[in-house]
């Protein structure tokens, strides 16, 4: 199960499925369920900012998404492995990604 919170009242959740779930805790129900990946999601993360977030996935894959509006931005490509976890720097300038295949990578959320 992968968890990631974005303020007090709302949450990511992946199940180990292909979609990213946003919960809403005041209503206590999904308000979203994101069809995020090609296999399963392992990794979330929401940039403090509220700008974008991130997903990882065994696809080898790493999406990057608008908030709150929830549309894709782009898709890393580069890994030759499942992508096992992703983070974003504080500044909000780069993400890093790991993967099976035993390689980090560094992606300027720039980038093309």
């Amino acid at each position: 199960c992968v968890l990631c919170a974005v303020c007090m009242f709302t949450f990511f959740l992946s199940s180990f499925c292909l979609q990213v779930r946003i919960w809403d805790l005041r209503k206590r129900q999904c308000v979203y369920t994101l069809p995020a990946h090609n296999s399963l999601v392992s990794g979330i993360r929401y940039h403090p900012s509220g700008n974008f977030f991130v997903t990882s996935s065994y696809d080898k894959t790493v999406k990057v998404w608008t908030s709150p509006e929830c549309s894709p931005l782009k898709v890393l490509n580069g890994h030759e492995g499942k992508v096992m976890a992703v983070d974003v720097s504080p500044d909000s300038n780069y993400i890093v990604s790991s993967s099976w295949d035993r390689t980090f990578k560094l992606w300027s959320k720039e980038q093309d």
